[in-house]
């Protein structure tokens, strides 16, 4: 009977912490206020918050142009020199008129706890065909 109990305590206590773990990067759906390269470059610490960036295809009059980057592509999110974790997101948005609409490959990576007070550079490194096609970063300060 001890066992069954002990057994049953630790199931309860799994459960619970399964219930209460932050969201994961296989999340699909954004966590908190978005953040851009172009800003903050202050934020509140242990605030969620995500990153999503990556290739936008616009199948309108600019079909060539824009959608050329879909498939070959990548965008990882690097913070102070580390890897995060991220989770690739396809979405497509009609326009007004639902002839045309946008077709989103992103990359997103949640932080549901946010990041602890101190100062991160987060860059962000685009990638075409394996070879870097654009960089970007921001230095922010979680407060």
């Amino acid at each position: 009977m001890k066992r069954f109990l002990m057994l049953v305590g630790v199931a309860a206590v799994a459960g619970a912490m399964y219930v209460a773990a932050p969201a994961s990067a296989s999340d699909t759906t954004p966590t908190g206020t978005p953040i851009f390269f172009n800003g903050p470059t202050t934020f509140a610490a242990n605030t969620p918050f995500y990153v999503e960036h990556g290739f936008v295809c616009n199948p309108g009059a600019a079909f060539q142009a824009d959608c050329q980057y879909l498939g070959t592509g990548t965008f990882s999110l690097y913070v102070d020199g580390v890897l995060q974790p991220s989770t690739k997101v396809v979405t497509f948005v009609p326009d007004q008129y639902g002839v045309f609409g946008v077709l989103d490959e992103e990359w997103l990576t949640n932080f549901p706890n946010g990041l602890p007070a101190g100062t991160y550079t987060l860059l962000g490194v685009w990638t075409l065909n394996h070879a870097p096609f654009a960089t970007k970063s921001i230095t922010i300060t979680f407060s």
